[in-house]
């Protein structure tokens, strides 16, 4: 919608004066003001634009503003940041991010680019670098693997096994994946010859295709691969004119191969500084530029400080402009800059064009408020205003009915007098007197939301690769707990298969036939691997542990079912279905919700409408939404007449749900209050006695509700936050509160798939698994241990008023680390947190952290699942190399909350000798920074804890015993079993053949893939399931050659060989024998009839059949076909009895 029309009766809102040379400033503007202006200057002046923001808070407010006004074509330039450091891996989302948005600016394919003024002041690649930055390929063209593989690898591409990050590709025969920045999805390109064959978007979790493409253009990554390339030359040029031992070292690593911090040069390498707006040439919008002209002033002393570090270090940094300056930057300004500040600039020395000022009032009225909202409506036509009142498509009809009964004329385009109901998603209530025009949204933040595409995960979300490396702890289901030694490819008269290697105790050895890789898994506990016991083989000593385990399990499956039995016959208070309001409330979220989130509401909403009180789990990582979740069940039980509590473990969490919940509920009639330490006697007791006369809506507090003194006049819904943070007495008075109210318990320990399914029907868990869209990515570093980088990196958090978590896990150093940073930061507020503190001391801590008062806290891990801290947006972490995958993953998560860059640095010990655990441990920790990989790995970690803290520390216990996959079939077994269900029996089918069964390593080359393949290739159970990962094998490897279709049919055979009762199938010469359990005779004579004479049937000690074979090529397709007329025999036999 171009409301220029209606703006142009403002004064101020004029064309641009004609061949201006000078910028205009526009007093009056902020918010949305600013956001409109900058949109309708655009479409007057059919421009393209680059709105500067004052800072990086708020950016996706206004990113979703401006698409709502111009349309997709709006994107965001982010910050880069200078690397002058030796880092052993640093993450590219950010740079990549840049390089494709400075190739859409170079060819013009943008009509909004909204930034911060240190992005825009930032050096980058001549715009002549990007004209012929992308490759375009298209189905059946000519264009050889080679070409574009070397394309990758000039520009900024790392090559991988699997493609998983931004900037990776992976090479497979004549297959080659590659994840281009400019998609959100990663290409997979099949070539024949030299012609491209197929060309399609892939998943990256499951791999599988998502969509089929014509055509697709590949563009360079980050450019300082490129430049490191361009360095040395002009290092070599640089020597011979200055002498400098700096420059001769850095020679040398380029010369050796290696590589060196590009950004040290960039003054050599451009003599000629260009940076984002070399990319423009349309109008630049600035606000509030007064304010910001102390970047510059903050550039310039971090530069300083990173010069005088290097040079004391004997490094060498080039002389020159590292970036735009403040006389530099304004000499950029013409006719086509536009200064917006919300008073008078001030100290804004700048020659202007004009000074404008435009009065813009932002009225806000709730829109439960309907009477205020349409009198208010009413009363600006009666005086000639233009009305235009944006709304989602769904809300429209609805509000035209409501003006229509209100008698207030409406149009379809905006006119004096009118109201113009519009379809957009505008959070803004403006209102422009000189131009007599009324904008108003239908609920603030109701219209804020964008509803971008958001591609579905497919597949499992969190998906175990179980990558196995030799060495590895590993568990067969028979055989117990061994050592997994690699896979062995043996040969034995013409037939070739491959076998899965595993040691056990005594130096003992098992051999595994890949096809049955479903019997093993990945050891997984909470102890440390040196501590686990492995198992004999023979023996009855595993026999004995599972069934220990098994006993111990029945007990909790037991209470469990007790629990659920005594819920489902107590009386509840159902809720009524959503009303009008709740849908208002659900529509006034300013964020895209997840589907899992969407998935989880309608879940417990449903939960709530049932007759019984509701008791689920809502388990996810925080910061994934859970809250929003709970928010929308508390609205829905006090939209029906009840209250709500909301139980918290700390002072801390309770305020700061509080928090939330104000500002969630600010646009509806709700009272909320919270009950704490916090609050005095005296305030305690005003609101007990509002909660008990019903004015309190819902009450949030910590263990102080559970006192005999709190009294709710109609309680429906209890939330528990953490639940297995409180005490036993705690928990016991949490059981009376609950009797016959529904009850919410949130996790924010992942709680597992698998756990999820083994106690189906007893425990009703709601799962979130997403995490949240368009979230920032931390840039991450891996480092040597270097005191002086992270003083300055810390030194740069300070200066933007950010807080830094500096952590070690190591209580002893935490006061030696704060008293270190103090003497060298006089000026910073620091604080220790850890483990051995007492809980006062540690709230004290977490409270002082939350108000801002603390600038550097020096803690262990004990910021792992600590609390929601926005402004923390630097993480230092010293021996990272000693933390696992998923500790670093969830430890990463404490920064970055917000819509501002946050930084990690991950180091370890400069000089060490790392042992191979932990050197394999950084390896992953650096491809996991560098391409965002590994997250897999890293939640099933996290899994473990989730099923601990679900199940109790005694199960726990039992998880290390025979490891997290195996207590989890045990656990499925004793509830089916004591549910009534009869769970099949445990047993498997060996199959000896003499068929080569195998995947060629020129098929697969990488182990862990071909681990991958053969655990899914053993898993496949039905037809179904072979033609399923048939097509995964085209889609993703091509046509798969004739072995590894005989392991699918293998597979396939022992699957329905199962099912049959056939416990074994070894191969004798031209027959085969299928060794089972006794036979009927009825069903005996009915098989030998249907076989025709092929089948023998010995009883002995262990009876079997004997099925001869007519031909050898034929062997699997008759054993195929002796299976299935068993099948069927005996399925006729069970409906006829």
């Amino acid at each position: 919608m171009n409301f220029w029309s209606v703006l142009a009766r403002d004064p101020a809102l004029k064309s641009l004066p004609a061949g201006a040379q000078k910028p205009t400033a526009i007093n009056g503007l902020q918010g949305g003001g600013s956001i409109l202006t900058a949109a309708c200057f655009c479409e007057k002046e059919h421009q393209k634009g680059i709105f500067v923001a004052r800072q990086e808070a708020g950016i996706a407010e206004i990113l979703a503003a401006f698409r709502a006004l111009l349309g997709e074509d709006v994107f965001y330039l982010p910050e880069r940041d200078f690397l002058f450091d030796d880092f052993s891996a640093h993450s590219h989302e950010a740079e990549n991010k840049q390089a494709d948005l400075l190739k859409r600016m170079r060819e013009g394919n943008y009509r909004m680019i909204v930034t911060t003024l240190p992005a825009l002041l930032m050096p980058c690649a001549p715009p002549a670098q990007y004209e012929a930055r992308g490759l375009r390929i298209k189905t059946g063209e000519t264009c050889s693997l080679e070409k574009v593989a070397a394309f990758l690898a000039d520009h900024g591409y790392t090559a991988f096994e699997l493609v998983e990050g931004s900037g990776t590709y992976a090479r497979r025969g004549g297959i080659l994946d590659v994840f281009s920045p400019n998609y959100p999805h990663p290409l997979r390109i099949e070539f024949f010859g030299d012609e491209i064959d197929r060309l399609v978007f892939f998943d990256v979790l499951t791999q599988r295709t998502l969509e089929t493409l014509e055509e697709a253009e590949i563009v360079g990554c980050h450019s300082r691969r490129r430049e490191s390339a361009q360095l040395l030359p002009a290092l070599q040029k640089l020597q011979e004119e200055r002498d400098h031992p700096g420059i001769r070292r850095d020679i040398e690593l380029l010369e050796n191969g290696g590589s060196v911090p590009a950004d040290r040069y960039i003054p050599l390498l451009y003599p000629t500084l260009f940076t984002p707006l070399d990319y423009h040439s349309g109008l630049l919008f600035i606000e509030e530029y007064a304010r910001q002209q102390k970047v510059f002033s903050f550039l310039e002393w971090q530069l300083r400080e990173e010069m005088e570090r290097h040079a004391e270090k004997g490094v060498f940094m080039a002389d020159g402009a590292y970036f735009l300056d403040q006389s530099a930057f304004e000499r950029r300004w013409n006719g086509k800059t536009l200064l917006f500040s919300a008073v008078s600039p001030g100290s804004l020395n700048v020659p202007l064009a004009e000074l404008r000022q435009i009065r813009i009032l932002e009225d806000h009225i709730p829109f439960y408020q309907e009477d205020a909202l349409f009198g208010e409506m009413k009363r600006a036509a009666e005086e000639g205003y233009t009305i235009c009142l944006t709304a989602r498509p769904e809300r429209l009809e609805a509000l035209r009915a409501a003006l229509a009964a209100r008698h207030i004329p409406e149009r379809n385009t905006p006119a004096e007098g009118f109201v113009c109901c519009l379809d957009l998603a505008l959070p803004f209530h403006l209102r422009f007197p000189d131009a007599k025009f009324l904008l108003l949204s239908d609920g603030s933040r109701a219209a804020a939301r964008t509803r971008r595409h958001r591609a579905a995960p497919g597949g499992e979300k969190i998906r175990s690769f179980n990558d196995l490396a030799p060495g590895d702890l590993v568990v067969h289901v028979s055989h117990g707990i061994g050592v997994y030694k690699g896979i062995r490819q043996v040969e034995n008269q013409g037939v070739t298969k491959d076998y899965i290697v595993i040691g056990y105790d005594q130096g003992d050895t098992l051999f595994v036939p890949c096809p049955q890789l479903d019997l093993i898994s990945k050891y997984i506990g909470t102890a440390e691997d040196k501590t686990v016991k492995l198992s004999r083989l023979g023996g009855s000593q595993w026999a004995k542990t599972k069934a220990k385990v098994k006993t111990q399990s029945r007990e909790i499956a037991r209470e469990l079912i007790r629990l659920y039995a005594k819920r489902l016959k107590a009386p509840g208070n159902p809720c009524e279905p959503d009303s009008d309001w709740q849908l208002r409330f659900e529509e006034c979220f300013p964020y895209e919700e997840t589907p899992d989130q969407i998935r989880c509401t309608e879940e417990i909403k449903k939960d709530m409408e049932r007759p019984c009180p509701m008791d689920r789990l809502l388990c996810g990582d925080v910061g994934f939404g859970k809250t929003e979740v709970a928010l929308r069940a508390a609205f829905k039980a006090i939209d029906n007449g009840f209250q709500v509590a909301i139980l918290c473990p700390t002072t801390i969490l309770s305020e700061q749900h509080y928090r939330t919940m104000r500002e969630r509920f600010s646009e509806f009639p709700i009272e909320a209050a919270v009950l704490n330490r916090f609050r005095s006697a005296k305030e305690a007791r005003e609101l007990l006695s509002r909660l008990a006369a019903g004015q309190i809506d819902v009450m949030i507090g910590t263990h102080r509700l559970l006192s005999e003194d709190v009294r709710f006049k109609k309680l429906g819904l209890l939330i528990i936050d953490e639940e297995q943070r409180f005490g036993v007495k705690h928990k016991e008075k949490i059981k009376e509160l609950s009797l016959g109210v529904d009850v919410l318990t949130m996790s924010a320990t992942p709680i597992p798939r698998t756990l999820n399914m083994a106690l189906s029907g007893i425990r009703d868990l709601s799962i979130i698994e997403d995490p949240p869209a368009d979230r920032q990515p931390v840039t991450t570093y891996v480092l040597e241990y270097d005191f002086e980088l992270l003083l300055s990196a810390i030194g740069r958090e300070l200066k933007r008023g950010g807080c830094v978590f500096y952590m070690k896990n190591d209580i002893e150093a935490t006061d030696r680390i704060a008293e270190k940073l103090a003497a060298r930061l006089p000026q910073a507020r620091i604080a220790v947190g850890h483990g051995k503190m007492n809980g006062l001391q540690l709230e004290k801590t977490w409270e002082q952290v939350l108000r801002h008062e603390v600038d550097i806290l020096v803690c262990t891990t004990i910021i792992e699942t600590g609390i929601d801290v926005a402004f923390a947006n630097t993480l230092i972490i010293e021996d990272a190399d000693r933390l696992g995958l998923a500790q670093l993953h969830q430890i990463r998560g404490r920064v970055g909350r917000s819509s501002t860059r946050a930084y990690a640095y991950l180091t370890y010990r400069r000089g060490s000798v790392v042992n191979e655990v932990a050197a394999k441990r950084l390896a992953t920790i650096r491809e996991f920074t560098e391409f965002g990989s590994g997250l897999k790995i890293a939640m099933r970690d996290l899994e473990i804890r989730g099923a601990g803290s679900l199940l109790g520390e005694k199960q726990h216990g039992q998880m290390n015993v025979v490891g997290y996959d195996m207590y989890m079939r045990i656990l499925k077994e004793a509830v089916q079993e004591e549910q009534g269900v009869e769970a099949p029996p445990e047993a498997d089918c060996a199959v000896d053949i003499s068929v080569s069964a195998f995947i060629p390593k020129d098929y697969v080359a990488g182990e862990k893939t071909r681990i991958d393949l053969y655990k899914k290739i053993a898993a496949i159970r039905s037809e179904a399931d072979y033609m399923d990962m048939t097509d995964e094998l085209c889609d993703r490897f091509s046509d798969p050659p004739e072995s590894i279709l005989n392991l699918m049919k293998i597979s396939l055979l022992r699957a329905l060989a199962r099912e049959c009762g056939i416990q074994d199938i070894r191969q004798k010469q031209d027959s085969v024998l299928f060794f089972t359990a006794e036979v009927a005779p009825e069903l005996l004579s009915r098989l030998v009839h249907a076989m025709k004479g092929r089948l023998l049937y010995s009883i002995g000690g262990r009876p079997y059949f004997t099925l001869r074979i007519s031909k050898k090529e034929h062997l699997l397709s008759e054993m195929n076909a002796f299976l299935k007329t068993l099948s069927t025999l005996q399925n006729k036999k069970e409906n006829e009895s």
